[in-house]
């Protein structure tokens, strides 16, 4: 028996605005699915966030539809679990759900709000908490916010395994507590460790293996610039009986650059320019790759950079690299050159733009992803005002 792990295929996603590369992310899954066909594969378990979002475009539906019956017409079941970007929180509705009854994909979800329900799936209710193929037992718990380490110790009590069992979840997992709701840590995923053979996540946009036997595929093309640096694709596994090998097949992506420029004790635009121009050059970047190039500011320069064009910079850019998009990210720490109260400023505007995209997705463009990287920044971002670094 033979399955193909991947995960965050984000279909949809504008990326910045840029129709071009909302076509990468379709042609990433397209081109998977063309390879897994000519690999004889007996099963497509796909991890969570099929889709950006819940209200996907009707041209998403009809590329997603696409591959999947090229999927079902060489007879390989597509089992699939929700992400926290295929759903609608507090509605009981999604794309995935809608393929689900259109019979191209077999959606699994144990956990139902309080409680474990871990009956098979069945064709007339359309999911169930897990589905048999070829001797492999596949459970999915999905994404659920409240889900977490309670549905871990449910399910693990509850799974009956078979020859390989293999659980699909949406989570992240650490060493230590997350702050990402719905996610574990790598303690209590040994809720499961007597259980299951092959702990399936997504979530993460980051290839990783865990003690041989958890695994994340982190997606099949980059979602945001700085993830052209981690790996990427899918994983292939060969079934004999209770034993597994796995191979992590690469995805082809867009070619993409992270550049750093530390721009400490620089005090004007120009200097800056100049630094993001130099950097930019020593990269060696083939126009010919139509990348996408995002420079990260880092490092404590001589003034606010609230005030700073980087859109300048980019057309400078774009025209020295062919790049199809590009980013100047300001990820400096504010330094004592900057005044307390240009500083409250700043995080009152920040504490205004969280709370209101929190409160109406129609009022902000941040996607969740971003309020957090935004919270997680604060921290450092004042340290510096008062020396405690």
């Amino acid at each position: 028996m033979r399955f193909v792990h991947c995960s965050d295929l984000h279909l949809g996603a504008s990326r910045f605005g840029n129709e071009r590369l909302r076509g990468d992310l379709t042609g990433a899954f397209m081109r998977m699915v063309e390879d897994v066909i000519e690999r004889d594969v007996d099963a497509v378990i796909i991890c969570g966030d099929v889709f950006d979002r819940f209200g996907a475009d009707l041209l998403t539906l009809h590329e997603a539809e696409g591959a999947l019956v090229k999927l079902k017409d060489s007879g390989i079941e597509t089992i699939a679990i929700e992400g926290d970007h295929d759903i609608f929180f507090g509605r009981d509705a999604s794309w995935l759900r809608f393929l689900a009854r259109r019979g191209l994909v077999k959606l699994l979800e144990a956990w139902g709000g309080e409680s474990i329900d871990i009956r098979e799936w069945s064709e007339e209710r359309g999911t169930g908490a897990f589905v048999d193929v070829e001797g492999a037992r596949f459970f999915g718990i999905g994404h659920r916010v409240e889900a977490g380490l309670k549905s871990l110790r449910l399910l693990g009590k509850a799974i009956e395994p078979a020859d390989l069992t293999v659980a699909m979840m949406h989570a992240g997992i650490g060493p230590r507590n997350s702050s990402d709701p719905g996610s574990i840590t790598a303690p209590d995923s040994e809720l499961l460790r007597e259980k299951v053979d092959y702990l399936a996540l997504g979530h993460v946009h980051r290839r990783f293996p865990i003690d041989g036997w958890i695994y994340n595929p982190g997606g099949l093309e980059n979602w945001r610039p700085e993830e052209c640096i981690s790996g990427k694709g899918y994983f292939l596994v060969d079934v004999r009986g209770a034993d597994y090998k796995v191979q992590a097949v690469d995805s082809v992506r867009r070619a993409g650059h992270l550049i750093s420029v530390d721009v400490s004790g620089l005090d004007t635009d120009a200097a800056i320019n100049g630094a993001i121009k130099a950097a930019v050059m020593d990269a060696g970047i083939d126009p010919s790759s139509e990348p996408v190039v995002s420079v990260d500011l880092v490092g404590r320069p001589r003034f606010d950079l609230s005030r700073y064009d980087g859109g300048s910079m980019c057309s400078w850019i774009i025209s020295r690299t062919g790049a199809v998009e590009c980013l100047v990210n300001d990820r400096t720490i504010i330094g004592p050159s900057v005044t307390v109260q240009s500083a409250d400023a700043a995080l009152r505007a920040m504490r205004s733009r969280i709370g209101t995209s929190a409160q109406s997705p129609n009022a902000s463009r941040m996607t969740p992803e971003e309020r957090a990287d935004l919270i997680l920044r604060l921290p450092d971002a004042f340290r510096g005002m008062t020396g405690d670094r």
